[in-house]
């Protein structure tokens, strides 16, 4: 398969899957000399290969790193749910440096809400991410303490939920 092709329903170009299936640092530089502007291509899902690799608890620093590097403005890029990278990293439990990594590069993205009104905050805490990735967020924006949720959905993007009338009595 060249590196361009798309690839199924899902429109997944090879580094796309690369990103998801945690493939080595070799095999994405690979795929990026053959195609620089993979890195800026989204998915049939509407996420780059940054948000997959944010998306992946195995996705090395190394890779997180040489994505953002070829794509800076991917920190800003929204996937098909508006999740910035910072939501899908907060929302998978990455490190405490591949949280800062992202909010250097664009430290509005703390303040962003996504399609359920979900901050990166409110990710992390239901995540349980470490105390060190809570007290970085909450630094950067002491107010998201404050904040609600705004939307109508339910914190479980992606997993198998039951209908929303379940959920009545179901508290966070």
């Amino acid at each position: 398969m060249a590196a361009k092709e798309k690839n199924g329903r899902y429109e997944y170009l090879p580094i796309h899957w690369a990103c998801k299936k945690n493939a080595s640092m070799g095999v994405i530089q690979m795929l990026l000399e053959k195609y620089p502007d993979a890195c800026k291509e989204k998915d049939g899902l509407g996420w780059l290969p940054f948000h997959r690799a944010c998306g992946n608890k195995n996705a090395s620093m190394a890779v997180i790193h040489l994505l953002l590097e070829k794509y800076p403005e991917a920190s800003r890029e929204k996937d098909g749910h508006k999740m910035l990278p910072l939501h899908r990293a907060c929302k998978n439990n990455r490190s405490m440096a591949i949280i800062h990594l992202i909010l250097k590069k664009y430290p509005g993205a703390i303040k962003e809400k996504d399609e359920i009104g979900m901050l990166p905050l409110h990710w992390a805490c239901w995540k349980n991410a470490s105390m060190d990735v809570i007290h970085l967020l909450l630094e950067k924006y002491p107010e998201a303490a404050k904040k609600k949720t705004t939307g109508d959905g339910f914190p479980c993007i992606g997993d198998a939920i039951p209908s929303k009338s379940a959920w009545k009595t179901f508290s966070i």
